[in-house]
């Protein structure tokens, strides 16, 4: 038995990825790879107040959907890579894989995703 499959019509988003080497150049800054772009996802947008007696905060995140039979190109997203989102650079903070019931295989990632600190 498969997992639901998701049709490509429902999948409308796309984002440029810059993967995240794991080190950093002369000056401390991290490294990343050339963008890759990332078709065939869905971007759900959440945000948040968070209000204190000395200011407001407006903090958007959002959660991307990829799915290994239509995201292309599908990979294993990682921490601490950037993802641009019509202009807007976002941090991956969370990758959660979800397999297939019956099986091994891996069926689609979830990306959480927060504003650069």
């Amino acid at each position: 038995m498969k997992a639901l499959k998701v049709d490509k019509k429902w999948l409308t988003d796309e984002f440029y990825y810059f993967e995240f080497i794991g080190e950093t150049d002369d000056y401390g800054s991290e490294i990343y790879e050339e963008p890759k772009l990332i078709k065939h996802c869905r971007i759900e947008y959440v945000s948040e107040i968070n209000r204190s007696s000395l200011k407001v905060d407006n903090d958007t995140h959002a959660i991307i959907f990829c799915y290994e039979k239509v995201t292309a190109p599908f990979k294993y997203f990682r921490t601490r890579s950037k993802i641009s989102i019509l202009n807007q650079e976002y941090e991956i903070k969370k990758v959660l894989p979800y397999k297939e019931p019956y099986s091994n295989e891996l069926w689609s990632i979830e990306l959480e995703i927060g504003q650069i600190s």
